[in-house]
């Protein structure tokens, strides 16, 4: 039987979606080409409705909560909301442990991207979970070849999705 309480197994989802090293745009670490897209968009946040979902980056996500939703039998009508929120520290050193301190060391600017998602149900509580991951731009090169490579250009595509104005 279904419970309100599934709905933070499906924060810990998305975060875990956006936080992994498996999660790719065209080839690239995804949180590495995200962060580079925020700071070409000049914030230093961006946050996303998971319900409206309008973007092709964030439809993609939203439709797997649905899916998972779906199959573990939750009602849509206890998702009220889900946001996803990517905050941004540029330039940051990162902790001892982490796989980015050698890079940081060697002189490559290495950020802290933290990535959030709410979900708010129907009976106002909100769901939540948070993870900080550190990484760094994609670069310069690799925006050449995606752009050689005669594609819209993925850096482009996210900074396009950005810059939209999210329904929170």
């Amino acid at each position: 039987m279904p419970t309100r309480s599934q709905l933070a197994d499906f924060t810990r989802g998305i975060v875990g979606r956006f936080a992994s090293r498996n999660n790719d745009i065209d080839g690239q670490w995804g949180i590495g080409v995200i962060v580079e897209a925020i700071h070409h968009a000049g914030q230093s946040e961006a946050a996303y409705d998971f319900v409206s979902a309008a973007e092709p980056l964030i439809r993609v996500q939203a439709d797997w909560l649905r899916t998972r939703a779906r199959d573990e039998r939750i009602p849509e009508s206890w998702i009220e909301s889900c946001t996803l929120r990517i905050a941004i520290e540029r330039n940051a050193k990162p902790p001892r442990e982490s796989h980015t301190h050698e890079a940081w060391a060697a002189g490559t600017a290495v950020h802290k991207a933290t990535v959030t998602a709410a979900i708010a149900d129907d009976r106002g509580r909100t769901w939540s979970t948070s993870e900080d991951v550190w990484c760094w731009d994609a670069s310069d090169h690799q925006l050449r070849r995606a752009h050689d490579r005669g594609a819209e250009g993925w850096l482009a595509r996210v900074i396009a999705t950005l810059q939209r104005k999210p329904r929170v």
